[in-house]
C-alpha cells in the first residue's frame, strides 16, 4: 500500500498539485486515512458478526471522543495498535452482550471508579504529543466534561436500556483501563532508568 501512496503523491507532484517538500506530509496523511478506514471496517465486521453493529458504533464513538481528550496508553507500532484496538472492542462487545444478576451494579461501580481516575489524571502525557500548560488545562476541561457526560448518561440509561448504557459506560471503563496500563509502563520505565543510574 505504501508503494501505491508514493505513486499517487508522485503523480500529484508531476501535475504541480503539490510541492516536493510536502510529499512526506501527504504520504503520512494517506497512511492515517488507511488506518482509520481499516479500523472502521474491522470494527464494523466484528459488530456485524456478533449481531451488535449499532452497539459497536455507540461504543466506538463514545470511546474515541473520550480518548481523544483524556489520552491513555498507546501501543508502539501499528500492529500492536491494531491488536489492542480490536481487543478493546471485543471485550466491550462481550461485556455489553452478556447478562448476569449483578451486571448493572458492577458496570456502574467500574464506570464511576474509572471516571474518577480519568477526572484526576487527564490528560495523560504522550511522548509523541507533548503539551504545554495552557493546552493541558484546555484539554483537561474538555476531558472532564466528556467523562462526566458519558458516565451520567450511561448510568441514567442503565435501568431502561442496559445494553445501550453498557455501550456508553464501557468506553469510560476501558479508557480508565488504558490509564492503568499507562501507569504500569511509566513505572517500569522509571525503574529501568534507576537501574541504569545504579550501574553507572
Amino acid at each position: 500500500m505504501e508503494k501505491v501512496f508514493y505513486r499517487i503523491v508522485n503523480k500529484l507532484e508531476e501535475n504541480g498539485s503539490i510541492e516536493a517538500e510536502d510529499k512526506e506530509v501527504y504520504i503520512y496523511a494517506l497512511n492515517m486515512i488507511q488506518v482509520y478506514i481499516t479500523n472502521f471496517a474491522i470494527s464494523a465486521a466484528i459488530g456485524i458478526a456478533l449481531g451488535m453493529f449499532w452497539y459497536c458504533m455507540v461504543f466506538l464513538i463514545a470511546f474515541m471522543i473520550l480518548r481523544q481528550e483524556a489520552g491513555g496508553y498507546h501501543a508502539r507500532g501499528w500492529k500492536a495498535c491494531y491488536f489492542l484496538s480490536t481487543l478493546i472492542l471485543v471485550v466491550a462487545l462481550i461485556w455489553i452482550k452478556i447478562q448476569f444478576t449483578w451486571k448493572i451494579y458492577i458496570t456502574a461501580a467500574l464506570s464511576i471508579i474509572s471516571a474518577i481516575y480519568i477526572f484526576i489524571f487527564a490528560p495523560l502525557a504522550d511522548e509523541n504529543k507533548p503539551l504545554d500548560e495552557r493546552d493541558r488545562k484546555a484539554i483537561r476541561k474538555r476531558a472532564h466534561k466528556i467523562v462526566i457526560f458519558e458516565t451520567l448518561t450511561g448510568i441514567l440509561l442503565l435501568p431502561f436500556q442496559d445494553m445501550l448504557a453498557c455501550a456508553v459506560l464501557s468506553s469510560v471503563i476501558l479508557s480508565g483501563g488504558t490509564y492503568i496500563v499507562w501507569f504500569i509502563r511509566e513505572k517500569r520505565k522509571n525503574l529501568n532508568i534507576l537501574e541504569k543510574h545504579k550501574r553507572q
